[in-house]
């Protein structure tokens, strides 16, 4: 509090966090508003979810060199936030502070955001894919073989969310059999 008031920020809402902290937070009304503001102005872009490893700066050097123009990084900064962490990164270090965000992208057309995602993903970058309602192809899943075995454990007949996982063998609703 006080080296924001020493920066001449104002403190307009505080309240004790319970342990451990319960909805509703003040970030459930701010999160992702500059990419809502983006989009208003321009239809044309859409957003990733992303996290930065410690080397962040070589990631989005990299990136501004191989996709000029077409990504705007959108950052946040937080303390040990696992959406933005690779595997039990956030366990090994609860105090780290990581960067992550919404960077904005000027689509173009699918493949090109693939090719992007995969860029991503061959530096190092976490990406949470957004334009997906599968949980194989969002990024935040890497245990897809565990959630399988829950599945079929507690949903044995896949009336569950159907089609919610592409490598689910069991879909009533599909016109093909699921991907193995």
């Amino acid at each position: 509090m006080a080296s924001a008031a020493a920066s001449g920020i104002d403190c307009t809402y505080r309240r004790p966090l319970s342990d451990p902290p319960k909805p509703p937070f003040l970030t459930d009304y701010s999160w992702n508003h500059t990419t809502l503001w983006a989009i208003k102005a321009d239809p044309s872009i859409t957003y990733v979810q992303s996290g930065f490893g410690s080397n962040f700066r070589e990631q989005f050097a990299e990136l501004r060199r191989r996709f000029p123009g077409e990504i705007l990084f959108h950052l946040e900064w937080t303390a040990g936030n696992s959406k933005m962490m690779r595997g039990n990164a956030v366990a090994r270090n609860p105090d780290s502070i990581v960067a992550g965000g919404i960077p904005l992208v000027f689509f173009k057309s699918e493949e090109r955001l693939d090719e992007i995602l995969r860029c991503c993903d061959e530096i190092g970058v976490f990406i949470a894919n957004p334009h997906t309602c599968r949980l194989e192809e969002g990024g935040r899943h890497p245990n897809i073989a565990d959630k399988r075995a829950f599945k079929a454990e507690v949903d044995p007949q896949a009336l569950l969310n159907p089609g919610k996982m592409k490598t689910y063998p069991i879909n009533p609703f599909a016109r093909e059999p699921a991907f193995k």
